[in-house]
Order: C-alpha cells, then structure tokens, then sequence
C-alpha cells in the first residue's frame, strides 16, 4: 500500500515508491499457488490498482505499475485509515486463501488526518504481518507505530528517496524472516531504475 500524496513531493519521488515496490515484488515467486500481490495508492482517495487475483506473472505486474499515475492530491494531508480500509476490504476480505502468511509493506510519506488505529487493528486481525516504512520527513512515528506489528524493530523502517533499495533490501530480509537471499535487492532496485530511465529516452 503507498502513499500518492502530495506529502511525496513529485513524480519523480513517486517513480522512486514504485520501483521499491517493483523491487520487493521481484524477491519473491510470484503466481497463482505462490506468492501473490495485490497494491493500493491511497491520498485523498484509496483506490486499488490490482488485486491477489489479477496477475499471477512478474510482468503483468511489473506493466501495470508502469502505467500507475502520481495522483498528488493538494489537501491538509492524507488518509492512510482510508487505504487500510481499501485493502481490508478488497484485498485481505477476499482473497480467498486460509493458512498461508499475509504480508502488508506499507509506504508513508505524510501525516494521516483519519484514523489509522482501528483499520490497522482490523487488518492485523486477519493474521497480516504489517511492514510500514515511513519515506522523508514528513510523516508520523506515531502512526507508524500504531500500524505497524510487534515487534517494532522487525517492522518499522525509515527510508530517503535515494536510498529506497537499500530499505527495500531490509524490509525483504524482515519478511523472509533471516531465510538466506540469494540475490542482491540494491541490484534490482537499480536494474530497473536504469530499465525506466532507457524507456524515457
């Protein structure tokens, strides 16, 4: 689940969330008795822009983030109790398999001004292991705590735009759970950072 509002600053910053979330995606065996993926971009309105049962291909995903636009909102902040609810519903309600770990890796730019308390408190109660990285300065340790799972320390990253492989690297590591990574996030992260850049070009 990210952030697309104006609390991120530009496009540019934007492109940087979803190649974190690009690069997170590629860790991992995607398909449909494997991992799947679904993702949300919540500002002044949540929307989902793919659900667990959409794609089950690495790139299928990686086209469909390519076309996800900076919505940018101007307004007083953003409504990441919003999101949560968007994804309790659409992703986590219904996505059809018991007994497999859930994952929730949720990037926050700006201060939410609803409630982030009990949607988190909702989705957490579906088994979800929530991940929140907390991207600039602009957002609420707060409310990353209030998220986040427990331990805290397992579950709660800051990250500067320049540097979102290395918390994409960290966050995979938390996930797998010390599971030995036979590959390089950084790498990846910046694979398709040059990828991006030869396209617009």
């Amino acid at each position: 689940m990210i952030d697309g509002s104006s609390s991120v600053g530009n496009e540019q910053n934007f492109q940087q969330i979803l190649t974190f979330v690009s690069a997170v995606v590629h860790s991992f065996s995607i398909g449909h008795d494997m991992t799947r993926v679904g993702v949300v971009v919540f500002s002044l309105e949540a929307f989902v822009i793919f659900n667990f049962h959409t794609y089950f291909d690495i790139q299928n995903i990686d086209q469909a983030l390519s076309t996800v636009q900076f919505p940018g909102t101007d307004g007083p902040g953003t409504y990441i109790g919003r999101g949560l609810q968007v994804a309790k519903r659409y992703l986590f309600s219904s996505s059809g398999r018991a007994h497999v770990p859930r994952a929730m890796v949720l990037l926050v730019a700006g201060r939410s001004i609803d409630d982030v308390i009990t949607p988190s408190m909702d989705i957490r109660s579906y088994g979800v292991e929530m991940y929140c990285v907390g991207v600039g300065n602009l957002y609420s340790k707060l409310q990353l705590h209030a998220m986040a799972s427990f331990p805290h320390s397992e579950h709660i990253f800051r990250a500067d735009y320049t540097q979102m492989g290395r918390t994409a690297q960290q966050v995979v590591t938390k996930i797998l759970k010390g599971k030995i990574v036979y590959f390089c996030i950084i790498e990846i992260f910046e694979f398709i950072t040059s990828v991006k850049k030869s396209i617009k070009t």
